[in-house]
């Protein structure tokens, strides 16, 4: 059985959307003080910087790849990688799985591998990503467990349901790092009549945006060597 699944990088995704929110952000704040009368230009303007926010960070974070089940084990082929990734085609057979775990989300969803020498194979699917084979592959991979299970002659061997991890950290973070950067330009455009947007500001904004995409990574590095 051969699944075609587009797989999706959740920091990348995040790093993406932080990046284009405080970029944008920053153009949004110059076209707001610069074209207050020209009501035509700013809706415009506004409709470009939602699109870009929820069509580009998708699109940078998404990947191609072909995954098989057969009586030996189950195999990833990268049809295309994440951008500034190289990452290698992989086989595992199924005596090496110690469990699984498949954790739905409301964004994205996370299938993992634990395997018997301490090694995690894992990928995060992104729901709009809705025509590939991502349902399918779940509904057959457990039913290809079951399988496997009752042909083994040691119940100690068994391929077991692991414990779910949710990452709802990183959105938590995501959420906190989003509103420093976007925090100080609210309150810039609020105030527009009574405050300048001087090159002090500006160094705000980019200390924020350092500051918050500092412990972002960190964060998710964090849950990727540690809390699995």
């Amino acid at each position: 059985m051969t699944f075609r699944i587009k797989q999706s990088s959740l920091g990348l995704f995040i790093i993406a959307l932080y990046t284009l929110i405080f970029g944008l952000g920053l153009i949004f704040i110059f076209l707001n003080r610069g074209l207050s009368n020209q009501q035509t230009i700013y809706v415009v303007s506004l409709v470009v910087f939602v699109f870009t926010l929820l069509y580009i960070p998708k699109l940078i974070s998404s990947a191609n790849t072909e995954i098989t089940l057969d009586n030996e084990g189950i195999e990833q082929i990268w049809i295309s990688q994440f951008i500034f990734h190289k990452r290698q085609d992989l086989k595992i057979s199924w005596n090496e799985i110690e469990d699984y775990v498949f954790e739905p989300d409301r964004q994205f969803d996370q299938f993992k591998l634990h395997l018997k020498d301490g090694t995690l194979f894992r990928f995060f699917h992104n729901h709009d990503h809705k025509k590939d084979d991502f349902k399918q592959f779940i509904n057959d991979f457990s039913e290809k467990v079951k399988e496997i299970n009752e042909q083994s002659f040691n119940n100690s061997n068994n391929i077991k349901i692991g414990k779910r991890t949710y990452t709802w950290q990183v959105s938590v973070l995501a959420g906190f790092a989003v509103f420093l950067t976007i925090g100080i330009p609210i309150i810039l455009i609020a105030h527009k009549s009574t405050m300048h947007f001087t090159a002090y500001n500006f160094l705000g904004l980019i200390a924020a945006y350092i500051f918050g995409m500092f412990i972002l990574i960190k964060r998710i590095k964090y849950l990727r060597n540690g809390a699995n």
